[in-house]
């Protein structure tokens, strides 16, 4: 048996200051003595009297319930002798309340103490007795608030508004503890207290063991200290929690090196010591940063999984829709691993995950290296907070907790209340949003990486609704709702959406869908037995026309101009007539798609419609490479077919073949994957030739022509990795491949890009930094000496970031100049001229950058600037990880002084 003990700590809670000399000793101190761990005993406070004369004492206190109302009162008096000390207690037994515990319930304890003339004093506790909250339940709505960190009253505030707000599971931090030289770990008290106020409100709690005591970086016994605490808290907190994690972002280097066989081995540890006390846990993975899935394929090869219940994640993210889509592809790396050895798949938890308000605020340090994108606007933190809760719902991610709720002393901006409980509107938003999701049934909706979202739920009162929304406001979209239904449009922050409730009260109804999403309801009272998913399996969309099979029928072959006719041919296995209505799923820029209009297909039978694509003509497209597309059928509910897709090959000579070849081997370091802290990889130096007359802003098109870029001026982006994260995948170049040119003149620097990239992903324009799209991005300095750059962006660096289309994939390609904490520059994109192509698998970008931008107005043969080539591959929705010309150290994003030398040659 390990031994338990309370860490007893006793606290100066008032000190009385005199007025007649410098530092004087006080005349009265009060200090409240510790309670061990029955929190159900008033607290007591030990009170000296250090003066000639007897001290009146008046104690005055209350008990608050968890609505806030006050259920018992009383006051007593005292004195006090001179000279004397002695105890009292909080709350005072009397003759009507001769308790001297609180048993069977679990209130707020706020008592003000008066001494003499001495000003009051008042301080508050949770005392009670323990209501565990039930093992099994619907936790899905969870939260980050670091309670210990605040008073009780603040936590009694702080838990009260989070249940108002349809919290349901609250993260808990004790740590990680080194035994005592008795051999006893010591419980925190202040631990016991959040505890006991979680469970006055109804709320799960989830404990996280992190961090790494000195005790554990000393001893060989490594594996035995982990079991020991997770079993020693287990054992204390039985039948009270059943949740807990075991690490925090580990895997970037936080507290430890983290690399996925150091923690599985650390992770089996407190599992065992846990389940060793509790049989019935829900032991979980430690919380890993960003979420990145190849790490936890590391963490189960090395033989973590059958120790966990759960999978706890970190999927700070440029986007909702990006966030759930690491989410999702976790969760295939643990079906994957339940497939192959029959075992239970993990329940799927997001222990951190938010959006930080930072609305011309000033640089937030902390978040900046936390999450690697600026702050969002207010309105932008309550859509995002919406968007998250329901689209990781209509994805059935177990649990989500916001990181943060409380924004006392918090550096980060992540928080719904500040610090005197003033609430933001995301606080509204996920009040309002609450009730729709909790203990709903998510019926199936579009993929996570769709710039248009719908999705449909089933409430726990059998009540069906639709929440949809879209990655850019103002998009019109048609949906289909069953007849018989009396509609209604709110908006996340309960606003009534007067403009589609308009349209709603007719079918098919063309909605305008924005940013915040919107709620539809009123469904008809049999749609609950009729609509039970948004999947239309029984209706099958594809291209098996009248050809011949032996021939492919997803395939065509076409030249630029052409107009290639696709067949939509649906086939209504169901017993009942069908309305179609064909939709475009994924398309490419540049190409015009003609759709046929709805129609109607009877039971049993086939229909044929054509859609009609049409190529660019040259030279606004690229010959020799493969175009794809995709279209799907929606039906009333609304629901959808399966997707089928659309491959066009568009005949010609792919033009940069030789672009893309590799000319020279590297005569300079390449990073290693064994060593994610390494930094001082790539070239120290590379050159840009001046450029030739047919190169000029004018001429910028999207068109590599020999007569402005030669093979030989490209450059391979050969720094591969991910910040600092541990295991995660080293790219290949099917994944991501990037090779950059430079050339300049009298007024520009001018960029051309060829990617090679396996899934052309841009859910995420909106942060700082585009980190969850498809980006690449020149970084320059007009300082020649690395010595003298600032460590931030100043007026002589520019921080260009450019992507080939935008979240629809039929918009010109996009610029962003990106301050990431220093110099801002507004409206400087306009002066940027680029374009673009886009095909399967690839993109190229070319672009004329104004030099004055940096102030360099007279370039010259043998000048030195400073510059970095990057690129963000995103696959699936989010970033998978970074190609770079040089990696000299880990501020490569936002610092000049990581910068590589560029020479200009004539």
């Amino acid at each position: 048996m390990i031994p338990v003990r309370i860490l007893h700590i006793a606290l100066p809670l008032f000190l009385a200051a005199s007025a007649l000399a410098d530092n004087p000793p006080p005349t009265v101190s009060i200090i409240k003595i510790q309670r061990d761990a029955d929190l159900s005993h008033y607290p007591r406070y030990e009170i000296r009297n250090t003066t000639t004369a007897p001290l009146a004492i008046t104690i005055a206190s209350s008990l608050e319930d968890t609505d806030g109302k006050l259920r018992q009162q009383a006051i007593t008096t005292h004195t006090l002798a001179p000279g004397h000390t002695d105890t009292y207690p909080a709350y005072a037994p009397t003759t009507t309340d001769p308790r001297a515990a609180l048993r069977d319930d679990i209130a707020l304890l706020r008592t003000t103490i008066t001494t003499g003339d001495q000003p009051p004093e008042t301080h508050t506790a949770i005392v009670g007795t323990p209501r565990p909250v039930p093992r099994d339940g619907d936790y899905f709505i969870g939260m980050n608030a670091a309670l210990q960190r605040y008073t009780p009253e603040e936590q009694w505030r702080a838990l009260r508004m989070m249940r108002a707000a349809g919290v349901r599971s609250l993260r808990v931090e004790p740590g990680f503890r080194a035994p005592e030289p008795d051999g006893a770990f010591r419980m925190d008290p202040r631990y016991e207290q959040v505890q006991l106020a979680a469970e006055a409100h109804g709320m799960n709690t989830l404990f996280l063991l992190s961090y790494f005591p000195p005790a554990w970086h000393k001893t060989s016994d490594k594996t035995r200290l982990a079991h020991d605490w997770a079993r020693a808290i287990a054992t204390h907190y039985k039948g009270r929690v059943w949740d807990y994690q075991y690490g925090n972002e580990t895997n970037s280097g936080w507290g430890s090196y983290g690399a996925a066989a150091d923690m599985a081995a650390h992770n089996q540890a407190m599992s065992l010591g846990t389940l060793a006390a509790l049989p019935d846990a829900r032991p979980a993975t430690f919380a890993i940063a960003e979420a990145l899935p190849d790490y936890l394929a590391e963490l189960f090869r090395n033989g973590l999984a059958p120790y966990v219940r759960a999978v706890t994640l970190h999927p700070y993210c440029g986007s909702p829709e990006a966030g759930v889509a690491k989410l999702e592809a976790n969760r295939r790396v643990i079906a994957q691993y339940a497939a192959d050895t029959g075992l239970p798949a993990q329940q799927l938890w997001a222990t951190e995950v938010g959006f930080h308000y930072d609305e011309g605020g000033a640089l937030n340090p902390t978040t900046q290296q936390l999450t690697l994108v600026n702050g969002y606007t207010e309105k932008q933190q309550a859509d995002y907070l919406a968007r998250l809760y329901i689209l990781a719902r209509a994805k059935k991610i177990d649990r989500i907790y916001w990181y943060n709720f409380y924004g006392k002393n918090d550096r980060e901006t992540f928080w719904l209340t500040d610090a005197d409980f003033n609430p933001r509107p995301a606080y509204h938003t996920l009040k309002y949003t609450a009730p729709w999701l909790n203990d709903s049934t998510p019926l199936g909706g579009t993929a996570s990486t769709e710039p248009i979202q719908k999705h449909l739920f089933r409430r726990a009162d059998g009540t069906l609704f639709l929440a949809a929304w879209s990655l850019r406001d103002g998009i019109e979209t048609t949906i289909t709702l069953p007849p018989g239904g009396a509609y209604t449009a709110t908006d996340a922050n309960g606003k009534t959406d007067a403009i589609n409730n308009q349209k709603l009260q007719n079918t098919p109804a063309t909605l305008t869908l924005n940013e915040t999403p919107v709620f539809i309801a009123g469904f008809p009272p049999d749609a609950s037995t009729t609509l039970t998913t948004y999947d239309q399996p029984g209706l099958l969309a594809d291209s098996l026309d009248n050809r011949p099979w032996s021939e492919p029928m997803t395939r065509w072959e076409a030249r630029p101009g052409d107009t290639i006719t696709v067949p939509c041919v649906a086939f209504n296995s169901t017993n009942a007539p069908l309305d179609a209505r064909p939709v475009i799923v994924t398309r490419m820029p540049g190409w015009k798609i003609e759709l046929p209009a709805p129609f109607a297909i009877p039971p049993g039978q086939t229909l044929i419609k054509h859609i009609k694509i049409t190529a660019p003509p040259a030279p606004d497209t690229v010959p020799g490479v493969e175009y794809r597309f995709s279209f799907a059928l929606e039906t009333p509910g609304p629901r959808r077919t399966t997707p089928w897709e659309a491959r066009i090959w568009l005949d010609g000579q792919f033009p940069y073949a030789a672009h893309l070849l590799e000319k020279n081997v590297t005569d300079f370091p390449i990073r290693r994957p064994v060593d994610e802290s390494a930094t001082g990889f790539g070239p120290a130096e590379i050159t840009a030739r001046h450029a030739a007359p047919a190169l000029n802003p004018a001429t910028i098109d999207g068109n590599l022509t020999p007569a402005k870029w030669s093979p030989d001026d490209f450059h391979t982006l050969a720094q591969h990795g991910h910040w600092l994260l541990r295991d995660a995948t080293h790219p290949a170049d099917k994944d991501a491949r990037v090779r950059a040119a430079l050339r300049w003149d009298a007024r520009h620097l001018y960029v051309a890009w060829l990617v090679q990239d396996d899934d052309l992903s841009l859910l995420d324009l909106v942060s700082r930094d585009w980190r969850d799209a498809d980006n690449v991005r020149l970084f320059l300095s007009a300082e020649p000496d690395p010595a003298k750059r600032s460590k931030s962006i100043s007026p002589r660096d520019l921080l260009v970031l450019m992507v080939p289309t935008r979240q629809f994939h039929d918009e010109p390609p996009a610029v962003l100049v990106a301050p990431l904490g220093g110099y801002v520059r507004t409206g400087y994109e306009s002066r940027i001229k680029i374009a673009s192509r886009v095909w399967h698998s690839g993109y190229l970008i070319e672009a004329a950058i104004p030099l004055d931008a940096i102030g360099v107005s007279t370039p010259a043969p043998g000048q030195i600037l400073g510059i970095n080539l990057m690129s963000d591959d995103c696959d699936n929705g989010f970033r998978k990880s970074v190609s770079l010309l040089a990696l000299k150290n880990y501020d490569y994003w936002n610092s000049p002084r990581s910068l590589a030398q560029l020479r200009l040659l004539p």
